[in-house]
């Protein structure tokens, strides 16, 4: 029975350890929701912040951005502006410099026109050159061919006044 009791009062010493250590966890697990609950609320008021800080961030840079949009879109505008007026200029020397071209060629044409038109006349007037030679030469020759006729009358006169004479 001695054995009994003192079983029985360890188990009471276990049971009152039990109870001590149940209420330091207790306490401890109390403490640790207080401060998980802390922590929570201070991660909340952590999150509002960081996203009202980010959502000016982003106010901000989309308000940057539009404007570097804007200054940009007004870059590329004036460029434009320049690249048109500098094709309009290339283009309007463009069509100087082809117009130039074209005259001089029509130019050129009409030169080599009238240098063949006076070609044809002068062909012309030589060919009425030869016809005249022709009728000179022609009449030359008959001129020459009368003579030598009259010629061989003459020789022939001779000799039958020669052998007349003998």
């Amino acid at each position: 029975m001695d054995e009994l009791r003192a079983r029985l009062r360890r188990a009471e010493d276990d049971a009152r350890a039990a109870r001590y250590l149940a209420g330091g966890a207790d306490r401890d697990v109390g403490e640790i929701r207080t401060e998980l609950r802390a922590l929570r609320s201070e991660m909340r008021s952590e999150f509002v912040d960081v996203r009202a800080e980010m959502r000016s961030e982003f106010v901000d840079v989309r308000a940057e951005m539009r404007s570097e949009f804007v200054d940009v879109r007004a870059e590329m505008r004036s460029e434009f502006v320049d690249v048109r007026a500098e094709m309009r200029s290339f283009r309007d020397q463009n069509n100087r410099v082809l117009s130039a071209m074209r005259a001089d060629l029509t130019d050129l044409r009409t030169d080599m026109d009238e240098g063949f038109r006076t070609m044809h006349e002068g062909f012309r007037v030589i060919d009425d050159r030869f016809l005249e030679i022709r009728g000179v030469l022609d009449g030359q020759a008959g001129w020459n061919q009368r003579l030598a006729d009259m010629l061989e009358v003459l020789i022939r006169r001779q000799g039958d006044d020669s052998t007349d004479r003998t």
